[in-house]
């Protein structure tokens, strides 16, 4: 028949009830839409019905890998079926992504990822139910579509079949099932296919990696190997350790490590994670180990020519502070290794690994010290087999144990913290010297750099090349740009000396650049030759290095630096240098200490604190004020916005001290002639990107603490002048001009930059204990869901904020990159690891052009801008034309009308510019997260997972706002600017 025929035969398969029940069905729509378009065009139609009852679900996020919405975002999947449409956007990429959606309390989610290639088969997979799945993984995994005709296909909480599988236009119908003790009642027919539905071949493998069986169960496909690099057998059947053992029978290669576990302790043990380079689980994963009680584990070889070497580590369920870990592996040639522990776990535990005793070592039971284990090897060979006793006597896990001290750093620790007193007791002998020493080990190299000295060294140190490869490309651009240079002047000499002196000029010129041509030329030959002699000579260095995998190279000073960090000492050192600054800031506001008696407190009411808050406290106060009253977030609200100006003028004051202690003494009637208004950068920024919320996850913007230097200094100097006029007259009228020109001349100021280096840090250690923090539901807590749904929540309420989704897929593509970064380096695939620098680089390159473009089109904006002004500024200048008041009208409307239209350019300029400072920030936020030696290794590998759970969650969110449009922009360019000024006395 027909392929149209097909379709229409297939959809009755749904039928109503004729006895009035609850049923899947309904007539195949007459406008069933049908594909069109270009050629190699590939179209997606999706019908869901929701059986679930009263659950309605809610748009939650998408990510397409290519393609897209055809038309409108469905919102909404409510009680009426619904048809979303997905088409591509390209020519030869075709469709594919994932779209979900939830439940208003986030305790109910549907998702389905789709794929419609043009060259290779149809895939779809769906899930609904209360647990929140690893979309990406999902994804990474959907399984090929089933003919038209075929018996249905399902997962958890849902049922789906194919309806039409053109090379085209799929079209696919999906039933979000009612859950388990519901009152829905299905349809007979439809509740007999769905008793005879085949479960798809991704949830066979979810089910099979928790160690889950599911019913009539197909056969899942080959073995995959998990992300974070251990091997998950996805062998179907009803029992998946009997189809391991089967396949593991005809592999003439197979090794086995088998630990018979006898727990004497008064813990209870649940699995907490594993790691495989070769092998996997044999049979079912082991998820308990019961207190005075024994349990079996087993491994067996995965892979041909594999071998089996992993780790695996169980947490005590009452405290999660007290671990068993073992280390072992058994390859296809040597003998195998294995250690364990219990109690706190070792500082590196994949380095245990590559360091165990071998097996034929040992000779009857092994007690190690502080190990609190015991074991005896009794069978070698292509099976190990180990007993082992965990210990009665069992010590919890102490943070302040990490990382363990050799007794040499323990003498140079203590010889630093003798410096560090001397140190002090100095500086406090002679106030304001050294004042601002850091503490820091990562703030040194700042502190001993010397401006006035050594700027050969920093600029030889920086040009150094990390290796032969690297000298080779800095080689290359050196020459290059000698090349060009001499280019330059043979092109442009003969042309000057034309322009000054004619023919003569002209071949005067052209004798000048031909020398100067040839000079730099020579010049860029011998540096780029230099440079790669440079990287030949460091490439012993480099690989040395590489292999030992404990440094990393810092291009900036040009020498490789550890590639670790202890950030809970970084969090203390930055808390000791930020004291200082906060001790000023709240200098004289002691939230606890009695305050006399202030003549007005409505300013106080509107931010909503109380007369003796501190600045930081009003700050934030304002931030969740501004939050809440804010227009957008009231658009029925006709006093909305004055409310908000209410607020910003409240805040304009008590963010003042001079204008607070007026308020303070006076009330309104003291701080109403203020004038002089000015912006506060930093309130300014974070108004335009997102408020207080994000903060914690970007910090504060480096353009904002940069503009912040700036605008302080250019206070101080107006009130000099101001000052040295006494007071009357106004300020000069030149004071403006030379504030502005002594800031240009400082711009390169070594002690400015310094401070702002510092800050930096600050703010990457401050993100970074955030992160942490953040992240600790899941690392620490072990409560996966509950922290899943936190994330949801969260990320809902940050896309609401200005610029909340640029930000939060900005952020969730970092962290991204970061934890898959740090996956590639655990499995030590050369190929892994160069996808992950590759998708890094490429972001990086991204975001460079970006910049440079949106410099571009504010560059021809402002020429624009130029030109339109200057054309109303010669009308009104000319001698012979007399403007009428109309015209003169019509040339100021052009003139705000072309910079009412450059605005969004001027704004995505500063997006782009502020994305480039965050993204380079959350790098090393990242790093400092996942190279932290103050906390055992199992604690990094759960942030990695963590991190990237929590950057998927955030960079599947959509921008809710159209920031291209000029109202727009102009929209958040003013309330940003509202909510940063302040009037100065």
């Amino acid at each position: 028949p027909p392929q149209g025929a097909v379709a229409w035969h297939i959809w009755p398969l749904f039928t109503p009830s004729p006895q009035g029940a609850l049923s899947v069905g309904g007539a195949r729509p007459a406008d069933l839409p049908v594909c069109g378009g270009p050629m190699f065009s590939r179209r997606l139609t999706l019908t869901v019905q929701n059986l679930t009852g009263r659950t309605a679900f809610l748009f939650g996020g998408e990510w397409f890998e290519t393609g897209g919405w055809a038309g409108p975002r469905a919102e909404r999947i409510g009680d009426q079926d619904v048809t979303l449409e997905f088409e591509s956007k390209g020519w030869l990429q075709g469709v594919s992504g994932y779209v979900y959606f939830h439940s208003a309390d986030y305790s109910q989610s549907f998702m389905f990822a789709f794929s419609v290639p043009v060259t290779t088969a149809a895939c779809f997979t769906a899930r609904a139910g209360s647990v929140l799945p690893d979309f990406q993984e999902i994804y990474d995994r959907v399984p090929d579509l089933a003919r038209p005709g075929a018996s249905l296909k399902r997962s958890d909480g849902c049922a789906w079949e194919t309806q039409d599988l053109r090379d085209e236009h799929v079209v696919v119908r999906c039933v979000i099932l009612p859950q388990t003790g519901s009152s829905v009642v299905l349809d007979e027919v439809f509740a007999r296919r769905l008793k005879q539905a085949r479960w798809c071949r991704s949830t066979v493998v979810e089910a099979q990696a928790c160690g889950h069986d599911l019913p009539q169960a197909e056969i899942a496909g080959p073995k995959r190997r998990s992300s974070s690099g251990s091997a998950v057998a996805t062998s179907g059947g009803s029992s998946s350790s009997s189809a391991v053992a089967g396949e593991s029978s005809k592999n003439i290669v197979e090794r086995i490590f088998a630990m018979e576990i006898d727990n004497r302790s008064e813990e209870n043990f649940k699995l907490d994670g594993e790691w495989f380079q070769y092998g996997s689980w044999q049979g079912k994963p082991v998820r308990s180990i019961p207190k005075s009680s024994t349990a079996k584990l087993e491994f067996c070889s995965d892979e041909v020519f594999g071998g089996l070497k992993g780790l695996v580590w169980f947490v005590n369920e009452s405290t999660l502070d007290t671990y068993f870990s073992a280390v072992f592996t058994n390859p296809l040639a040597g003998d195998g290794t294995f250690n364990a522990w219990a109690g706190p776990p070792p500082a590196e535990l994949k380095e245990e690994m590559g360091v165990a005793p071998s097996v034929s070592s040992y000779e009857g039971v092994q007690v190690r010290p502080n190990q609190c284990v015991a074991w005896n090897v009794i069978e070698r060979g292509v099976a190990i087999r180990v007993r082992l006793i965990i210990l009665k006597d069992l010590s919890p896990m102490s943070w302040s144990d990490y990382p363990p001290i050799t007794p040499e750093e323990a003498a140079a620790r203590e010889a630093e913290e003798s410096a560090k007193a001397a140190q002090k007791a100095k500086a406090a002998n002679t106030p304001g010297k050294d004042a601002q020493r850091s503490t820091s080990t990562a703030l040194q190299r700042v502190d001993a750099e010397d401006p006035t000295s050594g700027a050969i060294d920093r600029f030889m140190n920086s040009t150094r090349p990390r290796d032969m490869f690297d000298g080779i490309g800095s080689g290359l651009k050196a020459t290059g740009a000698g090349i060009a240079a001499g280019a330059g002047a043979l092109i442009l000499a003969p042309a000057v000396g034309a322009k000054e002196d004619g023919v003569s000029g002209f071949f005067s010129g052209l004798a000048k650049g031909a020398v100067a041509a040839a000079g730099f030329t020579v010049a860029g030959v011998v540096a780029g030759s230099a440079q790669v002699v440079r990287g030949v000579m460091n490439t012993p260095e480099a690989l040395q290095h590489l292999q030992s995998g404990k440094k990393r190279w810092d291009a900036e000073i040009g020498a490789w630096v550890d590639d670790s960090c202890n950030l809970r000492l970084e969090v203390a050192n930055a808390g000791e240098e930020s004291s200082d600054d906060s001790g000023s800031d709240d200098e004289g506001r002691n939230k606890g200490a009695p305050r006399q008696r202030v003549a007005d407190t409505a300013y106080y009411d509107i931010i909503g604190v109380e007369p003796a808050a501190s600045p930081s406290d009003i700050k934030k106060a304002y931030y969740k004020a501004a939050l809440r009253v804010h227009p957008d977030k009231n658009p029925n609200d006709p006093e909305a916005s004055q409310r908000f100006q209410q607020l910003a003028q409240a805040y304009q004051v008590l963010s003042d001290p001079k204008l607070r202690e007026k308020y303070d003494t006076l009330g309104k009637e003291g701080v109403s002639d203020a004038a002089l208004p000015c912006v506060d950068p930093m309130v300014f920024f974070s108004m335009l990107f997102g408020n207080e919320m994000f903060e914690k996850y970007i910090g504060k913007l480096y353009l904002a603490m940069k503009f912040d230097h700036i605008a302080k200094d250019f206070q101080k100097d107006l009130l000099r002048k101001s000052s040295d006029d006494g007071g009357e007259g106004g300020l000069p009228s030149n004071a403006i001009g030379d504030s502005i020109e002594r800031e240009m001349r400082s711009a390169s100021d070594s002690k400015k930059d310094k401070q702002l280096r510092r800050q930096q840090h600050r703010r990457e250690v401050q993100c970074a204990a955030s992160l942490c923090e953040r992240l600790d539901r899941w690392v620490i807590g072990r409560d996966e869901e509950g922290f899943m749904t936190a994330a949801y929540q969260e990320a809902a309420e940050l896309v609401q904020a200005s610029f909340g989704g640029r930000l939060l897929r900005t952020i969730g593509c970092i962290y991204e990159i970061a934890a898959e970064l740090f996956f590639s380096s655990l499995r030590g695939n050369v190929v892994d690891w160069g996808m992950a620098s590759w998708k890094e680089s490429s972001q990086q390159y991204k975001t460079r052009w970006n910049i440079m473009s949106s410099v571009a089109r504010s560059a021809m904006a402002v020429k624009k801008m130029h030109d339109v002004a200057g054309a109303s500024v010669l009308g009104e200048d000319s001698p012979d034309t007399e403007l009428s008041q109309e015209q003169k009208e019509k040339a100021q409307r052009d003139t705000l009308s072309s910079l009412e239209d450059s605005l969004p350019v001027f704004l995505q300029t500063i997006w782009d510019v502020s994305a480039a400072d965050i993204e380079s920030t959350l790098r090393r936020v990242c790093d400092k997260v996942l190279k932290d030696i103050s906390v055992p290794w199992q604690i990094r590998l759960r942030r990695a997972i963590a991190l990237r759970r929590l950057a998927r969650i955030f960079r599947d969110k959509v921008e809710s706002t159209d920031l291209s449009q000029s109202q727009v922009a102009k929209q958040h360019l003013e309330e940003a600017l509202h909510g940063a000024i302040r009037e100065k006395p």
